[in-house]
Parts: C-alpha cells; structure tokens; sequence
C-alpha cells in the first residue's frame, strides 16, 4: 500500500532565525503549534506526520507522544564542511532524543554526521541541496554530497519548481564514470554500492500553516518502519507543489501577521493592522480603524489617498467575495501592484515637477514617498531573491549533469527604453532581432511603448512590458520616457525564464532589466551605446545635472557582470571614469548589408523624389539635436559653398533641434530636410549622396556612419568618439579635428575634385568601403561576438580587404597636384 507523509515541515519550536533581522525584532520562523501541524496534515491524506524543526526534536517528540502510532520524529540540522565552512541542513526520520542529544553534540561536521547516520542506520534526506545557507555553496559541494549521501530533497516546497526539476534531473542522470571521476578528485567514499542511483523525498518545508502536505513523500509500505526503510533503499518518491514567489511572499505577511499577534508591541503600526485584520482574520475594520481609513480619503496627501484605495479594494475582494487562498494570494499581490504603481507614478510626477524647477534638492527628498511602496513589495522582492539564491551555480550543474537539457538554447532577453525610435540603439536592435530570427536564436527584445502595436515594426519575439506612466522631458521633447510597472514585469520576466540579460539603456526598462537579474539571479551583459554624461552637458551645459547623469550611469553598468563598450578608445574613457576595465570588451557590431548596400540605380529616382538640385551631394543622418554638433556642420556647409555653389546638404532625421536648424536655411533650396525616414529610404539616400558628413563628438559608436560606409559612402568623422574608429583613415574617410573647420572644408573641396577629376576612381574607392563593411561588420559575426552562438561554423574564412582604397585616393590626389594630402 502507497503511504504518504510530507517529510519537512516546521512548528512552533523552530523558534531561533538564522536570519540577522528577524533575530533583531524578537520573530521566530514559525508560530504554528504541532497540533496544528498534525491536524493539517491528517485532513490532506497525509498518513504518517513528520515534524523536522531546526535543530531541535522538542515539538516532534511531544507530538509523538500524544499520537504514538502515525507519527515519526523527525529534524532539520545544520551542518558543514569543515574545509571551507560551507553550511548545509541535512533532515533526519525515526530518531530518538537521546539520539539526537548525540547528534547535537557532532553535528557541525558533517563528515561526522553521515559516519553517525551510517553506524546507526538513520533514515536522512539532504534538504534543499542547492540553496546556499550561508554563500558558500559551489559545484565541489555538491560533487563531495553526490559521494556521500544517497538520499536527497527532490522537491521542495519553498524551493523555486525550476531548481527542484533540474537538481532531481542532474541527479538521475549521474553514471558511474561521474561517480569515479568525482572519487579521484575528492578522495570520499560513496556511501553505497550503487551511488550513481540516488533516493528522493518530498516535503513542503511550511512555515505559516498555509501549504504543509501540499508537498510529500511516497512510498510502498504498511507500516512506520517499512516507510523508512523505503526511503533508506532509495524507493520513494517525491509529489507534490512547489511554491513560486506570490504564494512565498503570502507566506511571509503570514509569519508577519502571526508575529504581531504574538507580540505585546503596543506601538505597531495601526494601518498595517488593519491590513492584516482583512487579509488573515477576514475581520472587518472595527469602527475606530474605520475613522482612520475615512481620514486617508479625505487627506490633502495624495499618498495617504492612495492607501486608502488599496484598503477599500482588499476589503471588497477578499472580505465580501469569501474567496479561496490561492484566489486571496492572487487578489493580494494584484492590489500590491497597483499600490506600487500608484506610489510610482505619484512620486515621478512630483519629482519631475520639482526638476523643471530647478528644486533638485526637493526632488531628492521626494524618495521619502516611496517608502510605503518599497515596504509593501519587500516581500516579494526579498522571495525572488529566495527562490533564485545561486542560479548561476545550477545552470553549471544543470550543463555538466542534467545531460537532457544541455543542448537547449536558452532564451536571451534585450532591455531597451528605445526600439521605434530614430537612433543608433534601435537600430542596432533591430538588426540583431532580425539576425537572431533568421538563425532560429532564441533573442527577445524586451520594451515598453504604449503604442507599440500600432507602430509599423515586426513585433515577433517582443515583449511589451505593460507601461504605467509616461512622460515627454521639455529638454528632449522628441524623446517619452516610458515607465513599466515594476513587479507585472517581473513577474513577465520570471514566467518566461530567460537564461541571460543583455541591457543596452539605463532607463526605466532598462532598470527594470538590471533588477531582474539580480532578484532572478540571471547573468546580465551591459551594453555602453551612449555617453548620456557627454550628451546633456552639451546640451544642458550647467554642470550639475550632466554630473548626476554621469554618476548614475556609472553606477548603473558597474552593476551588470559584462559590459560591451563600441570602441577601445572608450574603455579607456570609461576606465578613468572608475568603471572596472576586467568587465569590459569591444562589442562588435553587424549591419544588414542587404539592405544598406552600394547601388547607383535608383539615384536619379531619389534626388527626384527629395527634390535634391544637381550637385555633388553632402548628407547627414540621425538625430537632429544639440549634442550632435550640427553648428559645426552647419559652418563647415556655409564655408563650403562660398567656394562651390553647386554643394547640397542633405538633413535626414528628426529631433528636437530640427526647428532651429530649418529656420537657419530657410529659403536655400540646397539644403533639403526629409524628416524621419525608413531604412530602406535611407540606404537610398545613402548611395545617392557622395560624402557623409558627422561632426558629433559624443557618439560612442556612430551606426549611422556604418550605414553610410555600407552603402560605399565615404565619411568625414572628427577625432572623438567612437565614429573614428569605424573607417579607415584616408582609405574609407577622413578622421578630422572637431575644433578645426577649414580643415573639414579643404578636405570635402578636395573630394570634390577627386569625384570630378576621375569619377571612377571615385566609385572603386566607394564599393571598397561597402565590401569592407561586408567583410568585417556581419550581423552573424556580431550574434556570435555577443551571445556566444555559433553560426559561422564550417564556413569558409572572410578575405582580407587590401589597401587599394588609399593607394587610389593617394595617386589621384598626387595627379593633381595636392599637397599633404594625408594630413588630417
């Protein structure tokens, strides 16, 4: 006959918390008596009642004496590894307390322990094997607990699902070969014959009351010795739930709720009361706690406001609807979130109004406003972390042992606060979205846009994260930020277990990225497309705020564990910036060169289309704002054409300087603004044009100067930056100071007449650029660089594109007599 027990669960007498703050505020890990316990267990079907408290058998004892013939005492221990001191609680089933005096006195080591459960033939379990008790834990732990234990937690119930499956996975595939191998590396005896095959319990580990024999052992057996035995041979299996972080969270407002009853705390907070009155007594407010609530409603402070509705809804949801606990956990974290939200959106609006004030001190203070919320969701920040606790450390495991799921590619999520917008990050993005689907990469891009299914862009692994505010700086204004709610989006994120994080911004979305990885234990990869400190000192040019820009970004990517920067020049930036240089590598970008490619035969068609005279045609693209340096290009164009009348500037893109720029050549037909345009446009204009011009200083990378030299453009870049280090000076442009205008008007006049004197030199030197780009900036060569996949395996090796750019620029030049012709 099946016999059923769950074979960890607590009771009030596991009263001594290994955690510092709990021990700080006099609260045990659990109030429930052992009745209880017992109670609950016999109305689940449980058949026999174990209780395996912490270092203790007191409660167990007791309650085995009251209920001699279905109970098994039982007991969590703690142990470790005397050579490193790592911690790890091992449960014990059918002992004695004169047993467990003994084992109290040796437990500490657990090479003594398991020679102990050996001599005495103790019926044990290793408990939660891959949860770090105190951070120590690492893949030699668990090599050195395969060679000395045969029995393990195969599910428990506190313990993420994920890391149950791929624990019990990694265990039931172990051979002898792993089992000799971890022998010669270690030096420890198995404990059997047959080590290779491992035994599984089952247990809730409870807490609160709540889910105890919701998680269980099961095995063939008609009596308590038989029972154990099974387990001891290794014939019992584990069943039964494990908890994820809503029900985990729900668990600790329950051991806080009990606290409180349990304690003569006459100052505790009356609102949280309440609040606890509802969720876990199904008391209504009483009338005094009434008058509290009705004074919220009516408080000039919009937070006191706010509180008050979240109240109103709990009462109406759980009080009136008499609902199950799973629905009053769902109703719980829903009102949660929207608490958390209200409280966001409150503070940023208040925060913004205080910015555009120029109050930063006020602004500052306004944090205090958030208090309430980070109070609220602590818990289920705190149990994210909990149940994801040394993820990193299982997936080594997980491809070393759990051989059925090695070759599965893991999903990779791409945080970006930009995606439809005009700028080097979407576009890289976008690129590499494209990439990855037609290699069949599981790449999703991760964003927040209110209207983002209306834009017109392929949505194919996107995920929209649900947006909860929104807002439009007055310094930027072609730019929204949007602002996701913070726990749905990382509830999104944890249902879709993605198995690495790559941030490309540090706004909102991208924090939101930043903290997943962290709250998940996800490994999470930075990349540095924006000087943002650079930018809003030239555009704001006050000092302070472009300081406080600059500190927060350096906080925000020191946080991440890789971090891909465009250029080497700007590790070195980055480095005296205090950012660690070990994290940092190039990150190697691609570009679709099917689409931005060299082809002259739509050129007449284009300048038709734009209105563009004849001329020999100067272009820059992207975004028109301050910080771009367009004054500069501006002169240089003014200086250009006093010497040659018949030179266009084409302006494609948007942004917030656009108006003033207009207004500066209104009335010149040869300066022609095609607003925003689509790629394939652009890469039109792009082959039509004859020089790009990008005078920006604060571009880390400059993707629009790839497009350009794709699409056989030479470029003229300044000596800052990353722009520079994508041509190759005097082969495929021109790197030129930024402080120095004539020089930039020499050079274009001397193109000129290059384009004039031999047009097809000027073409070949065109189409080198576009087949160097080709060679060197491949879209699968980027996936590669940064996702680890490998795509390019078994094909033949790029070509080495040769000099002949130079060697063609340098003698038409010397022909006409040019001087210092390879100065910058």
């Amino acid at each position: 006959m099946m016999k059923k027990a769950d074979m960890h669960v607590h009771s009030n007498y596991s009263n001594d918390p290994s955690e510092w703050a709990l021990r700080q505020i006099g609260m045990n890990e659990c109030y429930i008596e052992v009745e209880e316990v017992y109670a609950r267990a016999k109305a689940k079907g449980m058949d026999y009642v174990i209780i395996t408290d912490h270092n203790t058998v007191d409660g167990a004892v007791r309650l085995n004496r009251k209920y001699p013939e279905d109970t098994i005492i039982g007991v969590e221990v703690t142990t470790g590894f005397p050579e490193d001191g790592c911690k790890m609680h091992v449960l014990l089933f059918d002992i004695t307390a004169e047993q467990y005096r003994h084992i109290e006195k040796i437990r500490h080591n657990i090479y003594t322990l398991r020679e102990y459960i050996i001599e005495n033939d103790i019926g044990y379990s290793v408990a939660h094997a891959t949860y770090a008790v105190n951070g120590r834990l690492n893949m030699e732990v668990f090599e050195k607990l395969i060679l000395m234990f045969d029995v393990f937690e195969g599910i428990n119930g506190a313990r993420n699902p994920y890391f149950n499956e791929v624990w019990m996975d990694g265990l039931r595939n172990l051979t002898p070969e792993d089992i000799d191998r971890m022998y010669q590396k270690h030096k420890i005896e198995p404990i059997s014959r047959d080590p290779w095959v491992k035994g599984f319990t089952g247990g809730s580990d409870d807490h609160a009351g709540l889910f105890s024999a919701d998680t269980w052992t099961e095995c063939e057996a008609n009596t308590k010795a038989e029972f154990i035995a099974a387990i001891k041979n290794k014939h019992s299996l584990a069943m039964g739930r494990s908890n994820n972080y809503k029900t985990m969270a729900y668990v600790f407002y329950k051991i806080y709720n009990d606290f409180l009853l349990h304690s003569n705390n006459k100052n505790q907070n009356r609102v949280l009361k309440i609040i606890t009155d509802i969720v876990f007594r199904d008391e209504a407010p009483k009338l005094k706690d009434a008058y509290i609530i009705h004074r919220m409603k009516v408080s000039s402070k919009k937070r006191e406001r706010i509180l008050a509705r979240f109240i109103d809804r709990l009462e109406t949801q759980i009080l009136h609807q008499n609902i199950k606990l799973e629905d009053r956990i769902n109703a719980v974290y829903d009102n949660i979130c929207r608490l958390g939200d209200e409280y966001l959106k409150y503070f940023i609006k208040r925060f913004h109004k205080d910015m555009d004030r120029g109050n930063v001190f006020k602004a500052i203070n306004n944090l205090t406003s958030l208090v309430p919320m980070a109070y609220m969701t602590l818990p289920f920040s705190s149990t994210w972390m909990h149940l994801n606790k040394d993820r990193k450390l299982l997936e080594r495991f997980k491809n070393a042992y759990a051989r059925t799921k090695r070759d599965e590619k893991g999903k990779v999520f791409w945080f970006t606060d930009t995606f439809v917008d005009l700028n080097g990050v979407s576009k890289t993005i976008n690129n590499m979205l494209r990439a990855a689907r037609e290699h069949d990469i599981p790449l999703h891009v991760v964003t927040s846009h209110k209207n983002l299914d209306n834009e017109p862009c392929e949505h194919q692994n996107v995920i929209n994260l649900p947006t909860h505010f929104s807002f439009t700086p007055e310094i930027y204004n072609t730019y929204t930020m949007h602002f996701p709610s913070f726990l749905r989006s990382v509830e999104i994120i944890e249902r879709e277990n993605p198995q690495e994080i790559i941030i490309s911004t540090p706004g909102p979305v991208g924090l939101i990225g930043l903290l997943a990885a962290r709250l998940l234990g996800i490994k999470c990869k930075g990349i540095y497309h924006s000087d943002f400190g650079a930018q809003f000192d030239y555009i704001m040019g006050d000092g302070y705020s472009p300081r406080m820009i600059e500190r927060y970004t350096n906080w925000f990517f020191n946080q991440v564990d890789e971090l891909r920067v465009p250029t080497k020049e700007y590790i070195d930036i980055l480095s005296r910036k205090n950012m660690r240089e070990d994290k940092m590598t190039v990150f190697k970008r691609g570009i679709d060169t099917d689409l931005f490619r060299f082809d002259l035969s739509e050129k007449q068609t284009t300048l038709c289309q734009y209105a563009i005279p004849e001329g020999f045609n100067l272009i820059y693209a992207g975004r028109i704002s301050k910080d771009k340096n367009l004054d500069f290009l501006a002169k240089v164009y003014r200086e250009v054409v006093q010497t040659r009348e018949d030179v266009n500037l084409i302006i494609a893109g948007n942004g917030p300087a656009l108006a003033h720029l207009r207004e500066e050549f209104a009335g010149n037909a040869r300066v022609v603004f095609t607003g925003q345009v689509e790629s394939t446009e652009l890469a039109k204009l792009y082959s039509s044009s004859d020089l790009l011009l990008f005078p920006s200083t604060t571009d880390t990378f400059g993707m629009v100067v790839l497009e350009a030299q794709s699409c056989g453009l030479l470029a003229l870049v300044t000596d800052v930056g990353g722009p520079q280090e994508i041509i190759v000076d005097q082969e495929t442009g021109f790197v030129l100071p930024v402080d120095h205008s004539r020089l930039w008007v020499d050079k274009i006049l001397s193109l000129i007449k290059v384009s004039e004197f031999t047009p097809e030199s000027y073409v070949s030197m065109r189409n080198k650029a576009s087949e160097r780009v080709k060679q060197i900036f491949s879209m699968e060569k980027s996936l590669e660089n940064l996702l680890g996949f490998n795509i390019l395996a078994g094909r033949e090796q790029d070509m080495v594109v040769a000099n002949e750019p130079r060697r063609i620029l340098l003698d038409v030049l010397d022909k006409m007599g040019e001087e210092d012709v390879s100065a910058k």
